[in-house]
């Protein structure tokens, strides 16, 4: 089997969805299309008509490329032909139809049987001999026996007197595959290039062309100068394509291919490798538009199911790139349905499984996890075994992952001891057993060598987590010299400065977090480090100086993920500090450089709170629509802006406009909090209207949709409002607001002047239905808790107090006695201590009383 390992250059992403040990499969029968010879003069003597019509049968379907019917024919033939001479060329025929079709144990046997029938011909016949040599060299490449494949191959070149240029180039061909194959690229393309030259003026030169920029391009170090293809389409080869996609022109790379005379992409041999190539490099630089044109291409030209087979799985991984991973599930699935041992299925169907668990289809991907670990040999078991692990901790599946790395220490791999202890302390790192996790990282680094750094790294991690962030530090201090990974002593560097915050010492945290910045300038961590230094200046009130810090992150690193988070910040800091200047330019620029973000929408809301503190409530109106319009996907925020829209418009008069806003709000987001807060502000129209009986059900929603909430406490005042609203036409309707505002006065999360209010409404509902005495109780019981805190020095507004203490003296007045006039007075007084000017009011009906009272006793 012929591999080809894709590295990665410098030109792809760190993190390629590929792994590190990637490897596109070519198998080796693609290189034998067209490989039939019939240089022997084939029936030059006159046959039977029978066996005329056989071998035109035969030549049609090797000119269709229709390998089994070839081959059926050319069987036919060998039984049907007499003469030795024509059987020998029909048998070296078949042979080659059979390795065409990827039969490689038939070809074997025939090959065997060539030489028993045909010893004679053999030993006299250098052409034949050396095509025998040829057709074992191929099967020793197929078998990945590359050694003596390739000694068989250079006997055939250096150089074999007796045989033509094309069988040379044939030769040299498949020699520069098998270097491939290993991966010696620099033999490889040496040979491709000798093709270019044995083979020059036939279609040989282009094959050795675009094979030997092909292989260059997966060399170590690739270095192309600029190159540009040809004006003239007609001069267009695959040579040029390659060459423009390898110095990084993709554009023109695509431009020119699609530009390609299909003819020249059929009668170069090497097309398919070439795009097979192509196919994987785009591929792994995550170039989805490359990889789909030059998929197509390789499976239009590839010459056997076998090979469209392999172009399956390059479009399944496509797909998965793309996001698409239920395409590449169904792809992994037909693959497999069909696929021989040779196909290496146990890969794909680990590729299946992976695909599986990221579109969320985890029992199914643990299914096919089991099947590799109990079919596969150890190193793909043990690969399965890891992934499953990884699976079920995230599935907090536990006691699975535990019998799994069971299962996993007793293959036969190398590593499998290494990796199940690693996995056994990942299960206690997720199980949130962080001593008994930092107890198995410690003696993972002790046990084995070539886990110390991840072993070191686990047990710093774990007492992070675990909350003892002194022993954090000391490990990393201890650990530091230790760390040989540059990736490794980043993260234990990071932690330290994590640690260093969670004990206080913020100062010290932001020093590191930058120093870690500026000495790992390339590592993942770097803006994360800025992020956190910035994050301790906002914390401690230094909104200046963490501006400076978000400005910083994003001057360096504005692809970075939390560039567009850096900035918006950034304006919560220049907010805060009073820069409202620089805060609108910055959410001018936040919404131009990150257009798609969800900061730019939550910078757009800032906005327009802005201009509504500022009393430009036009300014403010303009910004909503646009949140709409442009962040529709960001439904807490379009729903805000509905409901902000809807405010601003009850508020100059709009009421219609307001309720169809409204509308819009309760319509598209049913389930955002701001809909709650729709209901509430219907709710208050309606009222506002004295439409109370209307407004009833939008108050009760708002208090459901949110329930134990601020809101909820709301609405249950504004229910009993309406409720009272409407008692002088049923006074039962009392007995609900009562209702309603007891539920207000229950709610641990209602405020003082919200509670003070209920209390005085709900001493109200009982004063009307006739219970003075609940009523006074009501009064009393706000008087006092005001007083208490008037004595501790807390004042508020009086309002409430001020209702409630001439209800209540009015109260005691209507009693008409010498008891009703004491409380009164007495009332009177402390209201009056309390600065409640307005119960002077009072003064006069008090006095009348008294005045009253003291007639009464002279009669």
């Amino acid at each position: 089997m012929l591999t080809y390992n894709f590295p990665k250059s410098k030109k792809m992403p760190p993190k390629s969805i590929f792994v590190k040990d990637r490897i596109f499969e070519i198998a080796a029968r693609t290189l034998f299309c067209g490989l039939v010879f019939l240089s022997f003069s084939l029936f030059s003597e006159t046959v039977p008509e029978d066996i005329e019509r056989v071998r035109l049968l035969a030549d049609k379907a090797l000119e269709d490329n229709n390998l089994p019917l070839a081959i059926k024919y050319n069987k036919q033939l060998r039984g049907l032909v007499k003469d030795p001479k024509q059987t020998v060329d029909i048998a070296l025929t078949l042979i080659s139809l059979l390795l065409d079709a990827g039969e490689d144990s038939e070809a074997s046997g025939n090959i065997k049987e060539f030489e028993k029938l045909f010893e004679q011909q053999v030993a006299s016949t250098p052409q034949i001999r050396a095509r025998l040599e040829y057709f074992k060299g191929i099967l020793c490449l197929r078998s990945e026996n590359y050694d003596e494949a390739i000694s068989r191959l250079k006997s055939l070149i250096e150089p074999y007197a007796l045989t033509d240029s094309d069988f040379n180039c044939r030769a040299i061909f498949a020699l520069s595959m098998t270097y491939a194959a290993i991966e010696d690229w620099a033999s490889a393309v040496n040979y491709a290039k000798k093709m270019e030259s044995e083979g020059a003026g036939t279609r040989w030169e282009e094959a050795g062309k675009s094979l030997s920029s092909s292989f260059m391009m997966m060399s170590e170090n690739p270095s192309f100068p600029d190159f540009k293809a040809p004006d003239d389409p007609e001069k267009l080869e695959l040579s040029d394509v390659v060459r423009l996609f390898a110095c990084g022109s993709k554009d023109a790379a695509y431009s020119a291919y699609k530009s390609l005379k299909a003819d020249k992409r059929k009668s170069n041999p090497a097309s398919f490798h070439s795009l097979f190539i192509l196919s994987g490099l785009s591929l792994n630089q995550r170039d989805i538009d490359g990889a789909a044109l030059f998929i197509e291409g390789a499976m239009n030209l590839a010459p056997q199911e076998i090979l469209k087979r392999k172009l399956i799985v390059l479009s399944a991984e496509l797909s998965e790139i793309k996001g698409d991973f239920n395409s590449a599930i169904e792809s992994y699935k037909k693959f497999l349905a069909d696929a021989s041992p040779r196909e290496r299925p146990d890969e794909i169907r680990l590729k299946y499984a992976s695909a599986l668990r990221r579109a969320g289809r985890n029992e199914e991907a643990l299914l096919e996890y089991d099947k590799v670990i109990r079919t596969a040999d150890a190193k793909l078991s043990l690969r399965s075994a890891c992934e499953s692990v990884s699976l079920l901790i995230a599935l907090k599946n536990y006691a699975k992952a535990d019998e799994i790395v069971r299962t996993a220490v007793a293959l036969d791999a190398p590593d499998a001891r290494g990796r199940a202890a690693l996995l056994s302390a990942e299960i206690s790192f997720a199980k949130e057993e962080w001593l008994k996790a930092a107890d198995l990282f410690a003696k993972l680094a002790n046990d084995f060598p070539e886990y110390r750094e991840r072993g070191l790294l686990g047990e710093i991690k774990a007492y992070y987590s675990a909350g003892n962030y002194e022993k954090t530090i000391s490990l990393v201090e201890k650990d530091k010299g230790v760390f040989l990974s540059s990736e490794v002593l980043q993260d234990a560097f990071f932690i330290n400065a994590m640690a260093m915050k969670k004990l206080g010492k913020k100062r010290e945290a932001s020093l590191i977090f930058l120093s870690f910045s500026e000495k790992y300038p390339n590592s993942p961590l770097a803006s994360q480090g800025i992020f956190e230094a910035a994050k301790i200046s906002l914390e401690e009130g230094e909104y200046k100086d963490g501006a400076e810090k978000f400005a910083l992150l994003y001057s360096k690193y504005p692809d970075s993920a939390l560039a567009a988070n850096a900035l918006y910040r950034k304006i919560y800091c220049g907010y805060l500090s009073g820069d409202l200047k620089q805060t609108e330019n910055d959410i001018t620029l936040i919404t131009a450089k990150y257009p798609r973000s969800e900061y730019s929408a939550f910078a757009l809301i800032w906005l327009a709170d802005m201009n509504k503190n500022a009393g430009k409530d036009e300014e403010a109106e303009k910004i909503y629509p646009k949140i709409l319009k442009e962040y529709p996907d960001f439904k807490e925020l379009a729903a805000e802006a509905l409901y902000e829209l809807a405010v601003l418009s009850r508020k100059k008069g709009e009421t219609q406009k307001a309720l169809s806003l409204l509308d819009e709000l309760s319509e598209k987001f049913p389930e955002q909090s701001h809909c709650s807060e729709g209901y509430f502000l219907r709710g208050d129209i309606l009222s506002g209207n004295s439409e109370y009986e209307k407004a009833i059900p939008f108050f009760m929603k708002a208090s459901v949709k949110r329930p134990g909430s601020l809101l909820a406490v709301a609405s249950f005042g504004r229910l009993g409002d309406c409720y009272f609203a409407l008692s002088p036409n049923d006074p039962s309707n009392l007995v609900k607001a009562a209702d309603y505002y007891r539920k207000v006065l229950d709610s641990p999360l209602a405020p003082i002047d919200i509670r003070e209010q209920a209390m005085f409404k709900f001493g109200r509902c009982e004063e009307k239905l006739g219970d003075y005495g609940a009523a006074l109780a009501k009064y009393r019981e706000l008087i006092y808790n005001y007083e208490a805190d008037w004595d501790r020095g807390l004042k508020r507004d009086a309002l409430w107090l001020s209702k409630s203490g001439d209800s209540a003296i009015k109260i005691y007045l209507e009693k008409g006695n010498e008891d009703g006039l004491e409380m009164s007075e007495k009332l009177y007084s402390k209201l009056l201590d309390m600065g409640v000017d307005t119960i002077k009011q009072m003064r006069q009906n008090i006095d009348a009383l008294r005045e009253k009272i003291k007639n009464g006793r002279k009669k």
